[in-house]
């Protein structure tokens, strides 16, 4: 196991990090609109990681059980 002080400092020194982009994200419309479009953008690259050029398929279920 490594050893846990200096990343036990990691999450306080990150949190108002995040915070204070979390904020700013939240009352400028553009940069929310960035955000979104960088989300989607790498949700979109998993997936054709994950699944390549095929569609997304669902089968229903024929006989719930208990």
């Amino acid at each position: 196991m490594p050893r846990r002080f200096p990343w036990a400092l990691h999450p306080p020194v990150r949190a108002p990090v995040v915070f204070g982009a979390e904020t700013l994200r939240r009352m400028v419309p553009v940069l929310d609109a960035l955000a979104d479009r960088v989300r989607r953008y790498r949700r979109e690259q998993w997936y054709r990681d994950e699944v390549g050029d095929r569609d997304a398929e669902s089968t229903p279920v024929e006989e719930f059980r208990r």
